[in-house]
C-alpha cells in the first residue's frame, strides 16, 4: 500500500501558536495571524503554505507492516504552567485500507520504534473526562471527547434559493450550519458533525462539528429588486438550540468563552476580486464579524466564494449568514 501525504501542518501551543487574545476580526496574508495550534494548522492548510517537514511525502507499507510515520515532541520543561499541546493536520491518500493510531509516551528522549510498537500493542487507551450520553438517551446531553475516523473531509457546494440557480436575499438573513451538533441543529435537522465510521470505546459520537473538514462554497448572489442592494456575509456562533424559533439567538455583546478561532478565505466581495483571508474570534452567542460586503445593482448577479477548514479547537455551533444591509447602515 502506498500512502502519500500531499499537505501537512503541525504546531505546538508553546512556542509556535500560543492562545493570544486577538481582536474579533483581522484581515491578513493567510498565515501571519493565529491563536492556538489548531487554528494555525488549519490556516496553513487553507493558505496552501509549505508542507511541514515533520511528515514524509510518501511511505510504502508491505502486507502486515507497521511503520512509525512521525515522532514529535511536546516539551514542557521551563514552561509556566507546565502545559503544552500539539495539533497535527494532514491530508492522506492511500492505495488501500490502512489503520492509523495516535500515541503519547512520557519520556526525556525520543522514543525508539520498539517503544512505540510496544505501546501500540500493550498500552492502554487514554481515559475520557466524561462518559458521553448514549444515542437516543433522554435527559441532559453529555458530549464528551471524540476519538475516531469521520466520513469525508470536504464540503463542496453551491448555495441557492429553493428551485433556483442563484441566491436571492431580500428582507431577512439566511444562514447555513457549518458546525452543528446532535440536539444543536438550530431547528434545521442538520447535524453538521460527520458520521464516525470507526471510533474508540467511550468516544463522543456527534460532538465534533466537522473538525478538519474543508468547506468550498459558492454563493451566486442576485438582486431581484429594482433598487441597489448591499449584502453582508458573516460567520456567526449563535446560542445552541434544537428548535426552529423566530430566528437565531445571540448575546450582545458576546463576552463568554471563545467558540471559534480561525481563518475564513473569501473571494468576490466589494473589497476586491482577489482572495481575502479574515481571522475571526467568536464567543458563545456571538453575532459574528463581517467577512465582506457585496453591492448589487438591480438585476445584477455576483458569485462569492467562501473557503474554510474547521479548526480542531472550536466549540460548535457556527453558521454562515448572508444578511441584507439596511440603507441607513450601508
Amino acid at each position: 500500500v502506498t500512502v502519500s501525504i500531499p499537505s501537512a501542518a503541525t504546531h505546538l501551543s508553546q512556542p509556535d501558536a500560543p492562545f493570544l487574545p486577538l481582536p474579533p476580526r483581522m484581515v491578513h496574508d493567510g498565515t501571519s495571524v493565529y491563536s492556538g495550534p489548531g487554528g494555525r494548522a488549519a490556516g496553513d492548510l487553507l493558505a496552501r503554505a509549505p508542507r511541514s517537514e515533520s511528515l514524509p511525502e510518501r511511505i510504502e507499507l508491505s502486507p502486515g507492516q507497521i511503520d512509525v510515520l512521525t515522532s514529535l515532541p511536546i516539551p514542557v520543561a521551563g514552561l509556566d504552567p507546565l502545559l503544552n499541546g500539539r495539533n497535527l493536520q494532514a491530508r492522506f491518500n492511500s492505495t488501500g485500507p490502512i489503520s492509523l493510531a495516535t500515541l503519547a509516551l512520557i519520556s526525556d528522549r525520543r522514543p525508539s520504534e520498539k517503544q512505540w510498537l510496544d505501546l501500540l500493542q500493550n498500552g492502554k487507551l487514554s481515559s475520557k473526562e466524561h462518559e458521553p450520553s448514549p444515542k437516543g438517551a433522554a435527559g441532559p446531553m453529555i458530549y464528551s471527547r471524540v476519538s475516531g475516523v469521520q466520513q469525508g473531509n470536504r464540503w463542496r457546494g453551491v448555495l441557492t434559493s429553493p428551485g433556483r440557480t442563484n441566491l436571492e436575499v431580500t428582507t431577512q438573513p439566511i444562514s447555513w450550519p457549518i458546525a452543528s451538533l446532535q440536539r444543536g441543529t438550530l431547528g434545521t435537522g442538520q447535524v453538521q458533525s460527520a458520521q464516525l465510521t470507526d471510533f474508540y470505546p467511550g468516544t463522543a459520537w456527534e460532538a465534533h462539528g466537522n473538525y478538519g473538514v474543508a468547506y468550498d462554497l459558492s454563493l451566486p448572489l442576485r438582486n431581484p429588486s429594482s433598487r441597489p442592494q448591499t449584502l453582508d456575509l458573516r460567520l456567526e456562533s449563535p446560542l445552541k438550540s434544537n428548535r426552529r424559533a423566530a430566528g437565531l439567538r445571540f448575546i450582545e455583546p458576546a463576552q463568554g468563552p471563545i467558540f471559534w478561532r480561525g481563518n475564513v478565505a473569501v473571494k468576490g466581495t466589494d473589497a476586491g476580486r482577489g482572495r481575502r483571508t479574515v481571522h475571526l474570534v467568536l464567543r458563545k452567542g456571538d453575532p459574528g464579524q463581517s467577512l465582506g460586503r457585496v453591492s448589487l445593482a438591480p438585476g445584477e448577479q455576483k458569485t462569492v466564494q467562501v473557503q474554510l477548514i474547521v479548526p480542531a479547537d472550536i466549540t460548535p455551533v457556527q453558521v454562515l449568514t448572508v444578511a441584507p444591509v439596511k440603507q441607513s447602515d450601508s
